[in-house]
């Protein structure tokens, strides 16, 4: 795997790093500074920190190495430390976990002595997803670390994030200021095995206090929803905490609603509650006043820009399918997408003028299907409700009165009342017929 640098503004691109080993790379501070971390190769399961001033990967060198695996990193610079998150697994006595040095027993098997042994394809075992934190810290142009990371999550408190075992860097986020964390993590009081519910939970960087749960539905101030929380995201002027969260305990496709809690009061309001999508992910706008999210909506997957005073509800972009999001300083937006007829590719979007630009030609060999080879259409379903659709046409497609074609036909039951509906055509004379996979 090797990492590409594409400069935004002319789409020239140059590789970085051509390594197969590394396997994060953030920006550190405003100096075209990297901070890297790779697994080790020597196979011992830890991981090195590496820091490459002004991307010279002559000048590297090692910040810290940590004695386990590392996933979801964020790093967060307040003048001249650089505070350090990520999630990794922990031993029960909460330290971290690393799967290389750990004693591995004379057998295979497992006991359980309760319910809930494994979530869809992933066994339960005693090791749990944790958040570890750590700093950095400059010293004569030199980032060191002085103290090994340590875990948020007492041991014993059940606590768990990212929530497995779909979590990801999603489910935990630190605060301008560098004082506080947020994560979700199912209630630890509640059965697993038939409750679906996480909450909110904060709780200092320097675990100075245990973690607190935001948005608990027995609270005074707390809105009645009692489901499953997901993407906490402080706002850009530290004062509130947007998330998601479904309104049923057990029901895992519930429509997730947006919330935002204010830290300085117990206040948390529920924002466009008539809005019928479920958003996704949260991004605040930098001013604190808009979040940005993207949610499934009629066969796309659609970035919105939700108003928070006004609570209204604009559709940024609808016409491709948007896997992810980051807001430029120029107020432009770099977007990743893809659609029925193209592969997934990087662009930059102007609100403005509703303008895309595409970061990197595409090859000539890498030309995208047509896009009159995809048409929407609508029909009735049960009582009456509007169900949407999509034909896929081969690319040899005429429209005739007397040529006749094949029809696949995919029926996609969701978790909302409307079906997505897929139908193919294939040329009913060709014995040999082209096939689509559609995702």
């Amino acid at each position: 795997m090797s990492w590409t640098l594409v400069n935004l503004t002319s789409g020239e691109s140059s590789v970085l790093f051509p390594q197969s080993n590394i396997n994060t790379a953030r920006w550190l501070g405003t100096d075209n500074d990297t901070i890297l971390f790779t697994n080790d190769t020597s196979g011992d399961g830890d991981t090195d920190f590496l820091v490459v001033p002004h991307l010279n990967e002559a000048e590297g060198y090692k910040a810290v190495t940590v004695s386990g695996l590392v996933s979801d990193l964020k790093i967060h610079a307040i003048d001249d430390t650089v505070l350090f998150l990520f999630s990794s697994h922990s031993n029960p006595n909460g330290t971290l976990y690393n799967p290389k040095k750990a004693h591995k027993p004379h057998a295979s098997g497992r006991v359980y002595e309760s319910l809930f042994v494994r979530h869809w394809d992933t066994y339960i075992k005693p090791e749990k997803s944790s958040i570890f934190v750590g700093t950095l810290s400059l010293k004569d142009n030199i980032y060191t670390s002085r103290s090994e990371p340590r875990n948020l999550l007492p041991s014993g408190s059940g606590l768990e994030t990212p929530v497995q075992p779909f979590g990801g860097a999603e489910d935990f986020d630190i605060s301008p200021n560098g004082k506080l964390v947020a994560f979700v993590s199912k209630t630890p009081t509640l059965n697993p095995a038939n409750n679906t519910q996480s909450l909110v939970y904060i709780v200092p960087f320097d675990g100075s206090k245990s973690p607190h749960a935001l948005n608990n539905p027995d609270g005074e101030h707390s809105p009645p929803a009692r489901g499953a929380s997901s993407a906490p995201k402080f706002s850009p002027d530290g004062k509130s905490i947007g998330y998601l969260q479904m309104s049923k305990n057990g029901y895992e496709s519930d429509i997730n609603k947006l919330y935002i809690a204010c830290l300085r009061e117990p206040l948390i309001t529920k924002i466009a509650p008539h809005w019928d999508v479920s958003p996704q992910n949260i991004q605040w706008s930098p001013d604190s006043r808009s979040i940005y999210t993207t949610a499934d909506s009629i066969g796309r997957h659609k970035l919105f820009k939700i108003t928070v005073d006004s609570v209204y509800v604009d559709e940024v972009w609808g016409q491709h399918s948007v896997h992810a999001l980051e807001l430029l300083p120029d107020e432009k937006i770099l977007l990743s997408l893809s659609s029925l007829t193209s592969s997934l590719r990087s662009y930059v979007f102007n609100p403005s003028d509703k303008s895309l630009t595409a970061l990197q030609p595409r090859p000539d060999q890498e030309k995208d299907l047509s896009q009159s080879q995809v048409e929407d259409f609508w029909f009735p379903g049960v009582d009456g409700v509007q169900v949407h659709g999509f034909i896929v046409k081969p690319s040899f497609f005429k429209k005739s009165e007397t040529t006749k074609y094949k029809m696949a036909f995919f029926i996609h039951g969701g978790m909302r009342l409307s079906t997505n509906l897929l139908l193919v055509l294939t040329d009913i004379d060709r014995r040999s017929s082209r096939v689509y996979q559609i995702s």
